[in-house]
Protein backbone atom coordinates (compact mmCIF):
# COMPACT_ATOMS: atom_id res chain seq x y z
CA UNK A 1 0.00 0.00 0.00
CA UNK A 2 1.77 3.71 -1.36
CA UNK A 3 1.80 6.25 1.42
CA UNK A 4 3.53 9.86 1.37
CA UNK A 5 6.15 10.62 3.88
CA UNK A 6 5.37 14.00 3.77
CA UNK A 7 1.68 14.23 3.70
CA UNK A 8 1.71 11.69 6.80
CA UNK A 9 3.90 14.48 8.77
CA UNK A 10 1.46 17.17 8.02
CA UNK A 11 -1.48 15.40 9.35
CA UNK A 12 -0.31 13.12 12.09
CA UNK A 13 2.57 15.38 13.44
CA UNK A 14 4.52 13.05 15.61
CA UNK A 15 2.06 12.34 17.91
CA UNK A 16 1.36 8.85 16.56
CA UNK A 17 4.63 7.07 17.25
CA UNK A 18 3.53 3.57 15.62
CA UNK A 19 2.66 5.15 12.12
CA UNK A 20 6.23 5.54 11.04
CA UNK A 21 7.40 4.56 8.39
CA UNK A 22 8.87 0.32 8.49
CA UNK A 23 11.38 -0.96 6.71
CA UNK A 24 10.94 -3.83 4.34
CA UNK A 25 13.21 -6.81 3.39
CA UNK A 26 12.64 -9.33 1.16
CA UNK A 27 15.30 -12.29 2.17
CA UNK A 28 14.01 -14.33 -1.40
CA UNK A 29 13.51 -11.38 -3.77
CA UNK A 30 10.14 -11.92 -3.64
CA UNK A 31 8.68 -8.49 -2.88
CA UNK A 32 10.21 -5.47 -4.26
CA UNK A 33 9.63 -1.57 -3.27
CA UNK A 34 9.36 0.47 -6.07
CA UNK A 35 9.83 4.51 -5.13
CA UNK A 36 7.97 7.32 -7.72
CA UNK A 37 8.57 10.36 -6.04
CA UNK A 38 7.00 10.29 -2.61
CA UNK A 39 4.70 7.10 -3.64
CA UNK A 40 5.88 3.98 -3.01
CA UNK A 41 4.94 0.46 -5.17
CA UNK A 42 4.98 -2.31 -3.26
CA UNK A 43 5.16 -5.46 -5.84
CA UNK A 44 4.78 -9.13 -4.94
CA UNK A 45 6.07 -11.50 -7.80
CA UNK A 46 4.03 -13.94 -9.22
CA UNK A 47 4.55 -17.06 -7.96
CA UNK A 48 5.62 -19.81 -10.29
CA UNK A 49 6.00 -23.04 -8.59
CA UNK A 50 10.24 -22.53 -7.79
CA UNK A 51 9.25 -20.63 -4.39
CA UNK A 52 7.93 -24.09 -2.77
CA UNK A 53 11.05 -25.99 -1.72
CA UNK A 54 10.83 -29.91 -1.85
CA UNK A 55 14.10 -31.81 -0.40
CA UNK A 56 14.38 -35.35 -1.25
CA UNK A 57 14.94 -37.82 1.92
CA UNK A 58 15.67 -41.55 2.46
CA UNK A 59 15.43 -43.49 -0.55
CA UNK A 60 13.70 -40.39 -2.33
CA UNK A 61 15.60 -37.74 -4.85
CA UNK A 62 14.56 -34.86 -6.19
CA UNK A 63 14.79 -32.92 -9.62
CA UNK A 64 13.34 -29.91 -11.13
CA UNK A 65 12.85 -26.34 -9.92
CA UNK A 66 9.17 -26.45 -9.23
CA UNK A 67 8.33 -24.50 -12.34
CA UNK A 68 5.54 -25.62 -15.06
CA UNK A 69 8.80 -25.94 -17.63
CA UNK A 70 10.95 -28.15 -14.94
CA UNK A 71 8.37 -29.83 -12.65
CA UNK A 72 9.65 -31.49 -9.64
CA UNK A 73 10.07 -35.11 -9.80
CA UNK A 74 10.53 -37.55 -6.72
CA UNK A 75 12.27 -40.70 -7.53
CA UNK A 76 12.27 -43.33 -4.82
CA UNK A 77 15.36 -46.07 -5.05
CA UNK A 78 14.53 -49.34 -4.15
CA UNK A 79 17.06 -50.20 -1.31
CA UNK A 80 16.98 -54.37 -1.38
CA UNK A 81 16.23 -54.39 -4.91
CA UNK A 82 13.13 -56.38 -4.28
CA UNK A 83 9.72 -54.95 -5.10
CA UNK A 84 7.63 -57.90 -3.80
CA UNK A 85 8.20 -57.42 0.00
CA UNK A 86 6.77 -53.87 0.43
CA UNK A 87 4.57 -53.22 3.48
CA UNK A 88 1.00 -54.18 2.31
CA UNK A 89 -2.38 -52.31 3.76
CA UNK A 90 -4.31 -55.17 5.73
CA UNK A 91 -8.39 -54.68 5.73
CA UNK A 92 -10.10 -56.76 7.29
CA UNK A 93 -14.04 -56.07 7.49
CA UNK A 94 -15.28 -58.14 9.75
CA UNK A 95 -12.46 -57.77 12.14
CA UNK A 96 -11.15 -61.13 11.82
CA UNK A 97 -7.31 -60.03 11.21
CA UNK A 98 -5.34 -57.66 12.99
CA UNK A 99 -1.56 -55.77 12.84
CA UNK A 100 -0.35 -55.00 15.95
CA UNK A 101 3.19 -52.88 15.54
CA UNK A 102 5.86 -52.95 17.61
CA UNK A 103 9.23 -51.11 16.75
CA UNK A 104 9.81 -52.17 12.76
CA UNK A 105 7.98 -55.12 13.62
CA UNK A 106 4.44 -56.18 12.82
CA UNK A 107 2.61 -58.96 14.81
CA UNK A 108 -0.12 -60.05 12.02
CA UNK A 109 -2.89 -62.05 14.10
CA UNK A 110 -5.88 -64.13 12.43
CA UNK A 111 -8.85 -64.93 14.94
CA UNK A 112 -9.39 -69.17 15.43
CA UNK A 113 -12.14 -70.04 13.37
CA UNK A 114 -15.34 -70.83 15.77
CA UNK A 115 -17.73 -71.54 12.46
CA UNK A 116 -19.86 -68.46 13.19
CA UNK A 117 -17.99 -66.79 10.08
CA UNK A 118 -19.87 -69.16 7.87
CA UNK A 119 -23.01 -67.96 6.92
CA UNK A 120 -26.35 -69.79 6.51
CA UNK A 121 -29.13 -68.76 5.20
CA UNK A 122 -33.08 -70.52 4.78
CA UNK A 123 -34.50 -70.21 1.50
CA UNK A 124 -38.01 -71.75 0.82
CA UNK A 125 -39.29 -74.38 3.00
CA UNK A 126 -36.15 -73.95 5.08
CA UNK A 127 -34.98 -72.57 7.69
CA UNK A 128 -31.89 -72.17 9.71
CA UNK A 129 -31.44 -71.70 13.73
CA UNK A 130 -28.07 -71.50 15.52
CA UNK A 131 -24.83 -69.23 15.05
CA UNK A 132 -22.37 -72.13 13.52
CA UNK A 133 -20.58 -72.54 16.63
CA UNK A 134 -19.78 -75.53 18.19
CA UNK A 135 -22.00 -74.70 20.92
CA UNK A 136 -24.63 -73.58 18.72
CA UNK A 137 -24.71 -75.20 15.32
CA UNK A 138 -26.01 -74.58 12.52
CA UNK A 139 -29.71 -76.26 11.78
CA UNK A 140 -31.20 -76.52 9.06
CA UNK A 141 -35.32 -77.39 8.93
CA UNK A 142 -37.73 -78.01 6.09
CA UNK A 143 -41.01 -77.28 6.41
CA UNK A 144 -43.66 -79.91 4.89
CA UNK A 145 -46.17 -78.19 3.20
CA UNK A 146 -48.92 -80.29 2.58
CA UNK A 147 -47.96 -82.69 5.66
CA UNK A 148 -47.72 -85.37 3.85
CA UNK A 149 -44.09 -87.06 3.07
CA UNK A 150 -45.34 -89.47 0.55
CA UNK A 151 -45.86 -87.89 -2.43
CA UNK A 152 -42.71 -85.82 -3.26
CA UNK A 153 -41.11 -85.61 -6.31
CA UNK A 154 -38.92 -88.58 -7.81
CA UNK A 155 -36.31 -88.53 -10.10
CA UNK A 156 -36.74 -90.46 -12.94
CA UNK A 157 -33.71 -91.98 -14.87
CA UNK A 158 -33.88 -94.19 -17.95
CA UNK A 159 -30.84 -95.06 -19.53
CA UNK A 160 -32.32 -96.36 -22.49
CA UNK A 161 -34.80 -93.77 -23.26
CA UNK A 162 -37.21 -95.78 -22.78
CA UNK A 163 -39.03 -94.04 -20.04
CA UNK A 164 -40.16 -90.34 -20.65
CA UNK A 165 -41.73 -87.61 -17.85
CA UNK A 166 -43.56 -84.69 -19.47
CA UNK A 167 -44.52 -82.32 -17.13
CA UNK A 168 -47.95 -79.76 -17.69
CA UNK A 169 -48.18 -77.39 -15.07
CA UNK A 170 -47.90 -79.23 -11.49
CA UNK A 171 -48.43 -82.45 -13.21
CA UNK A 172 -46.49 -85.03 -14.30
CA UNK A 173 -47.29 -87.89 -17.26
CA UNK A 174 -45.07 -90.85 -16.82
CA UNK A 175 -44.70 -92.56 -20.72
CA UNK A 176 -42.96 -95.75 -21.14
CA UNK A 177 -41.70 -96.81 -24.62
CA UNK A 178 -41.48 -100.47 -24.90
CA UNK A 179 -38.74 -101.07 -27.49
CA UNK A 180 -39.70 -102.97 -30.93
CA UNK A 181 -39.41 -106.82 -31.42
CA UNK A 182 -38.88 -106.16 -35.25
CA UNK A 183 -39.37 -110.21 -36.16
CA UNK A 184 -41.87 -110.70 -32.82
CA UNK A 185 -40.14 -113.67 -31.34
CA UNK A 186 -39.25 -114.20 -28.23
CA UNK A 187 -37.33 -117.14 -28.72
CA UNK A 188 -34.64 -116.15 -31.19
CA UNK A 189 -33.08 -113.25 -29.21
CA UNK A 190 -28.81 -113.32 -28.97
CA UNK A 191 -27.35 -115.86 -26.56
CA UNK A 192 -24.23 -115.90 -24.95
CA UNK A 193 -22.29 -119.46 -25.06
CA UNK A 194 -20.61 -121.05 -21.73
CA UNK A 195 -18.23 -123.52 -22.11
CA UNK A 196 -17.63 -125.63 -18.96
CA UNK A 197 -15.40 -128.67 -19.31
CA UNK A 198 -16.85 -130.58 -22.14
CA UNK A 199 -20.10 -128.82 -22.29
CA UNK A 200 -21.65 -126.42 -24.15
CA UNK A 201 -24.65 -124.32 -22.17
CA UNK A 202 -26.54 -120.79 -23.53
CA UNK A 203 -26.53 -118.36 -21.04
CA UNK A 204 -30.05 -117.20 -21.13
CA UNK A 205 -31.70 -120.56 -21.06
CA UNK A 206 -30.81 -122.44 -17.73
CA UNK A 207 -33.38 -125.20 -18.36
CA UNK A 208 -31.37 -126.69 -22.30
CA UNK A 209 -29.62 -129.73 -21.89
CA UNK A 210 -26.06 -128.92 -22.30
CA UNK A 211 -24.44 -130.47 -25.54
CA UNK A 212 -21.39 -132.73 -24.45
CA UNK A 213 -18.06 -132.35 -26.85
CA UNK A 214 -16.53 -134.82 -25.54
CA UNK A 215 -16.77 -137.14 -28.79
CA UNK A 216 -15.16 -134.04 -30.55
CA UNK A 217 -11.84 -133.86 -28.01
CA UNK A 218 -8.39 -133.95 -29.70
CA UNK A 219 -6.18 -136.96 -29.01
CA UNK A 220 -2.73 -136.04 -29.69
CA UNK A 221 0.11 -139.21 -29.32
CA UNK A 222 3.89 -139.07 -29.59
CA UNK A 223 5.87 -141.79 -31.95
CA UNK A 224 9.23 -142.33 -31.87
CA UNK A 225 11.44 -139.78 -30.24
CA UNK A 226 8.53 -137.11 -29.84
CA UNK A 227 6.17 -137.66 -26.87
CA UNK A 228 3.00 -135.68 -26.20
CA UNK A 229 1.73 -134.28 -22.53
CA UNK A 230 -2.39 -133.06 -22.22
CA UNK A 231 -2.75 -130.95 -18.96
CA UNK A 232 -6.08 -132.09 -19.49
CA UNK A 233 -7.52 -128.27 -20.69
CA UNK A 234 -7.09 -129.06 -24.40
CA UNK A 235 -3.47 -127.41 -24.26
CA UNK A 236 -0.57 -130.12 -24.97
CA UNK A 237 3.19 -130.12 -25.02
CA UNK A 238 5.17 -131.74 -27.27
CA UNK A 239 8.88 -132.67 -26.08
CA UNK A 240 11.22 -134.09 -28.35
CA UNK A 241 13.84 -136.55 -27.67
CA UNK A 242 17.62 -136.84 -29.50
CA UNK A 243 17.41 -140.60 -29.85
CA UNK A 244 21.03 -141.37 -29.59
CA UNK A 245 21.64 -139.18 -26.73
CA UNK A 246 24.26 -136.94 -28.60
CA UNK A 247 23.79 -133.46 -29.48
CA UNK A 248 27.28 -133.52 -31.01
CA UNK A 249 26.43 -135.28 -34.23
CA UNK A 250 23.74 -133.11 -35.40
CA UNK A 251 23.78 -131.67 -38.97
CA UNK A 252 24.65 -128.27 -38.60
CA UNK A 253 23.60 -126.07 -42.04
CA UNK A 254 26.22 -123.06 -42.92
CA UNK A 255 25.11 -119.49 -42.42
CA UNK A 256 24.24 -117.49 -45.44
CA UNK A 257 22.80 -118.62 -48.43
CA UNK A 258 20.03 -117.02 -50.46
CA UNK A 259 16.24 -117.91 -51.80
CA UNK A 260 16.69 -120.99 -54.32
CA UNK A 261 20.06 -122.21 -53.81
CA UNK A 262 21.14 -125.51 -52.71
CA UNK A 263 23.82 -126.54 -49.93
CA UNK A 264 27.26 -128.70 -52.13
CA UNK A 265 30.04 -130.72 -49.96
CA UNK A 266 33.53 -131.27 -51.43
CA UNK A 267 33.38 -134.69 -49.89
CA UNK A 268 36.16 -133.55 -47.33
CA UNK A 269 33.47 -132.11 -44.74
CA UNK A 270 32.97 -128.63 -46.69
CA UNK A 271 29.97 -127.38 -47.57
CA UNK A 272 28.88 -124.52 -49.40
CA UNK A 273 25.52 -122.74 -50.70
CA UNK A 274 25.78 -122.60 -54.24
CA UNK A 275 23.11 -122.11 -57.18
CA UNK A 276 22.07 -125.71 -58.62
CA UNK A 277 22.70 -127.03 -61.88
CA UNK A 278 20.53 -127.84 -64.22
CA UNK A 279 20.00 -131.96 -64.04
CA UNK A 280 18.71 -134.41 -66.35
CA UNK A 281 15.68 -134.47 -67.55
CA UNK A 282 13.14 -136.66 -65.48
CA UNK A 283 10.69 -138.53 -66.89
CA UNK A 284 7.63 -137.14 -68.36
CA UNK A 285 4.88 -136.85 -65.52
CA UNK A 286 1.20 -137.49 -66.04
CA UNK A 287 -0.88 -134.76 -67.55
CA UNK A 288 -2.58 -133.12 -65.16
CA UNK A 289 -6.86 -132.41 -65.10
CA UNK A 290 -7.60 -128.70 -66.93
CA UNK A 291 -7.67 -125.98 -64.90
CA UNK A 292 -10.36 -123.40 -64.77
CA UNK A 293 -10.37 -120.99 -67.35
CA UNK A 294 -8.55 -117.73 -66.74
CA UNK A 295 -10.27 -114.53 -67.01
CA UNK A 296 -10.13 -112.73 -70.09
CA UNK A 297 -6.65 -110.87 -70.31
CA UNK A 298 -6.69 -107.14 -71.56
CA UNK A 299 -6.65 -106.41 -75.41
CA UNK A 300 -2.65 -106.64 -76.38
CA UNK A 301 -1.19 -103.83 -78.61
CA UNK A 302 -1.46 -103.94 -82.29
CA UNK A 303 1.60 -106.54 -83.43
CA UNK A 304 3.67 -105.29 -86.22
CA UNK A 305 2.90 -105.87 -90.09
CA UNK A 306 3.38 -109.48 -90.94
CA UNK A 307 5.21 -111.16 -94.11
CA UNK A 308 3.60 -111.12 -97.41
CA UNK A 309 2.04 -114.69 -97.89
CA UNK A 310 2.57 -116.96 -100.15
CA UNK A 311 0.66 -117.23 -103.58
CA UNK A 312 -2.41 -119.31 -103.09
CA UNK A 313 -4.15 -121.82 -105.56
CA UNK A 314 -5.92 -120.69 -108.59
CA UNK A 315 -9.34 -120.07 -107.30
CA UNK A 316 -12.34 -121.66 -109.56
CA UNK A 317 -14.04 -120.84 -112.85
CA UNK A 318 -16.41 -118.32 -111.94
CA UNK A 319 -19.78 -118.34 -113.92
CA UNK A 320 -19.86 -116.04 -116.67
CA UNK A 321 -20.00 -112.67 -117.00
CA UNK A 322 -23.21 -110.05 -118.45
CA UNK A 323 -23.02 -109.00 -122.18
CA UNK A 324 -20.78 -106.26 -122.51
CA UNK A 325 -21.69 -102.93 -124.36
CA UNK A 326 -21.01 -102.76 -127.85
CA UNK A 327 -17.31 -101.65 -128.87
CA UNK A 328 -16.61 -98.80 -131.12
CA UNK A 329 -15.92 -99.21 -135.01
CA UNK A 330 -12.57 -100.33 -135.79
CA UNK A 331 -10.08 -99.37 -138.48
CA UNK A 332 -10.41 -100.44 -141.68
CA UNK A 333 -7.77 -103.89 -142.24
CA UNK A 334 -5.36 -104.18 -144.95
CA UNK A 335 -5.90 -105.55 -148.51
CA UNK A 336 -5.99 -109.23 -148.51
CA UNK A 337 -3.76 -111.03 -151.12
CA UNK A 338 -4.75 -112.18 -154.41
CA UNK A 339 -6.95 -114.99 -154.68
CA UNK A 340 -6.22 -118.33 -156.86
CA UNK A 341 -7.26 -118.02 -160.66
CA UNK A 342 -8.74 -121.30 -160.61
CA UNK A 343 -11.11 -120.39 -158.44
CA UNK A 344 -13.03 -117.59 -159.31
CA UNK A 345 -14.19 -114.81 -156.44
CA UNK A 346 -17.54 -115.24 -155.33
CA UNK A 347 -19.56 -112.12 -155.83
CA UNK A 348 -21.99 -110.64 -153.04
Amino acid sequence: MATSRRKCESRCGSRIPNNEIQTITSTDGSVTLGQTGDDYDLSVAAADGSETEVTGAGINTVSGDGTSASPYVVTGTEVDGDITNEIQTLTSTDGSVTLTPSGDDYDLSVSAADGSETEVTGAGINTVSGDGTSASPYVVTGTEVDGDITNEIQTVASADGSVDVLRTGDDFDLSITIPANNDNDATNEFQDLSLTGDNLTLSDDPTATAIDLSDYRETVVGTNDITVTDNGLGNFTVDYVDGDKDNQNEIELPTGGNNGQVLSTDGTGTYNWIDPDSGPQGIQGEKGDQGDEGIQGIQGEKGDQGDQGIQGVQGEKGDQGDQGIQGIQGEKGDQGDRGHPRYPRRKG
